[in-house]
């Protein structure tokens, strides 16, 4: 073998330096042109020097305070220090307790001082994060985004990886292929997924571009560009929440949308709609081609923002005469308000106003001059934290606006109880009007605004309970001269004297006592009352009704005139005299009499 391996050695011993530099040129050649792609390709150098100093890079950013120290002082070595993150860590401790002791000695344990710090409160103190840093690439005075080639290639590998191309059908019945979204940039209605989870019939993955489709990359970026500026902040916040509300736009038909048209809507509807309370929003000055518009609820109360509701593919036309709907009842309404407080500069009722009124938490104020005393209703509260919504109106409006927009309002347990807890809470207080007459036109535009084919208002003012609440309300009025703390012990607890059907006859005969003893009596007004209670049906009887009455009665503004004030004392008159046998001639002329007058 050695023999053998000889000969061939001597053999091919001339040959060898000839295939050696053969091989070296294909060598130098590959090197060389590898070389000139990373010379033209700078982020393939920036990746690799990246992969290389990752650990470097990350402690930078973990412990910039430090960092920014050691810039400062020409003695120190920032490469020692990257190098070695025990030194990093002792030397952020020091410039974070030096810059920020008032917040750092927070986390000390009771008694201990900051050159005696123990293991636990050092490693407490490393995890302390109190700054911002701004990273910028520079690679020989461009930004990474300028490498327009390199960048191009990220961003179509992205976005392979968030969308899935589909053949549909165009008008000509020719196939097209379209980009329809795999991921939650847009949410296509489909159903199922590959272990056929069918939650509802032939809404399969194949059926997803019938939501949403982009003619090509290009219109699939404009999106993505659309959507960066459209989501930097809400086109308005629902008022007194941390509720923000998008709007997204789209065409029917398949029209093409540019990107300006996207700018336009957005940069234009923000200006307009920061002049607007209500509706969710306007459409007056609008591009004709968004025919349907998709409004996300989202709340952004927090570091991050979280989808909560969404509204889809409301068409503009129905929203129109949503809005127009809402705005006749908010003026017919208004208008009654101004007669009734005798303005004409109250402003026209709003959905956002009326819930806070009826939901908001209510406040005491106290002229310190006059010393009056009024309930005011706030949809924010002070916290230690700074101003927070109240969370009830939150939650409710937040529940109730999607109801409102899409005409499934129907109805709305809370707003009555609500309005009778506040009426109660505003007597006790020592509110002169008790806040009524105000929360009731508020009461009125919700439910009249509701979707139901009835006036839900109206059939409460019209209720066997509510007529009986009224008449007791004018009973009891009479008593808020002649007994001091009527208000507070009977009106401001109004619904814990009439929980029951019995509970409000006992209440009743109380108000006549009371009247008896300071000599308002009105015996045929108080007798026909009970009689109405004690013949109402168990089942229709209904103490939240009843209030509402009781309070119309109680707070009523009537103007005082000579004829009211005569009709008053021919009523008290047969009131007081109608049961005595030898004037019952007399009593029927005077009944007569005030028919006449009447």
């Amino acid at each position: 073998m050695l023999q053998l391996r000889k000969k061939k050695e001597g053999k091919e011993a001339s040959e060898i330096p000839k295939n050696v530099q053969k091989y070296l040129n294909s060598i130098n050649l590959f090197i060389q042109r590898a070389e000139e792609i990373e010379d033209r390709y700078c982020l393939f150098q920036f990746q690799n020097q990246f992969r290389e100093q990752i650990e470097k890079f990350n402690r930078l950013l973990k412990y910039a305070p430090a960092i920014d120290f050691a810039l400062q002082d020409r003695s120190i070595s920032i490469r020692d220090f990257l190098q070695d993150e025990m030194k990093l860590k002792s030397l952020y401790c020091k410039v974070v307790l030096q810059n920020d002791f008032e917040k750092i000695k927070k986390l000390f344990k009771k008694g201990e001082k900051s050159d005696e710090l123990t293991d636990e409160t050092v490693r407490r103190i490393e995890q302390f994060s109190d700054f911002k840093v701004f990273v910028h690439f520079d690679f020989n005075g461009k930004s990474w985004h300028q490498f327009e080639s390199a960048f191009q290639l990220i961003k179509n590998k992205l976005n392979s990886e968030i969308t899935d191309v589909s053949i549909v059908k165009n008008k000509d019945g020719d196939d097209q292929k379209v980009i329809v979204p795999s991921k939650n940039i847009y949410r296509t209605l489909c159903s199922g997924n590959k272990k056929n989870d069918w939650q509802f019939p032939d809404f399969d993955l194949d059926s997803r571009y019938k939501s949403f489709t982009f003619k090509d990359g290009g219109q699939f970026e404009d999106f993505l560009h659309t959507d960066s500026f459209a989501l930097k902040s809400p086109l308005r916040t629902l008022a007194g929440t941390n509720i923000g509300v998008y709007i997204f736009p789209l065409a029917l038909d398949d029209e093409p949308i540019t990107a300006s048209e996207y700018e336009s809507f957005f940069f234009e509807k923000k200006d307009e709609t920061r002049l607007i309370n209500e509706p969710i929003f306007s459409f007056e000055r609008d591009i004709t081609k968004f025919k349907r518009f998709d409004f996300v609820f989202t709340d952004i109360g927090g570091n991050t923002e979280n989808d909560r509701i969404e509204i889809s593919g409301i068409e503009k036309s129905r929203f129109l005469e949503i809005k127009k709907r809402i705005e006749d009842i908010s003026l017919k309404i208004t208008e009654e308000k101004r007669k009734a407080f005798d303005r004409s500069d109250i402003k026209n009722l709003r959905i956002e106003n009326s819930f806070t009124n009826l939901l908001g938490k209510a406040e005491i104020e106290e002229n310190s001059k006059s010393k009056n005393v009024k309930v005011v209703f706030k949809n924010m509260t002070k916290t230690s934290g700074g101003l927070k919504p109240v969370p009830q109106y939150q939650s409710h409006l937040l529940k109730v606006l999607p109801l409102i927009y899409t005409e499934n309002y129907y109805y709305d347990e809370v707003l009555l109880p609500e309005l009778i807890r506040k009426v109660e809470f505003s007597v006790r207080s020592g509110d002169e009007w008790g806040n009524y007459t105000l929360l009731k036109f508020d009461l009125k535009f919700l439910l009249s605004i509701q979707n139901s084919k009835t006036n839900k208002f109206m059939e409460i003012t019209d209720s066997a309970s509510y007529q009986i609440g009224t008449r007791l309300g004018k009973l009891s009025k009479p008593l808020k001269k002649k007994i001091n703390s009527f208000e507070k012990k009977y009106v401001g607890l109004l619904t814990r004297h009439i929980s029951t059907k019995d509970d409000c006859i006992k209440f009743s005969n109380e108000i006549n006592e009371m009247l008896v003893r300071h000599e308002k009596t009105w015996a045929q007004m108080s007798a026909e009352t009970i009689e109405q209670i004690v013949a109402l049906p168990n089942k229709e009887y209904d103490k939240e009704k009843l209030a509402l009455g009781f309070f119309e009665g109680y707070f009523k503004y009537e103007v005082a005139d000579d004829k009211k004030s005569l009709l008053a004392k021919i009523e008290k008159l047969i009131s007081d005299y109608g049961e005595i046998e030898n004037l019952q001639y007399e009593i029927q002329q005077l009944r007569e009499t005030l028919e006449e007058i009447k």
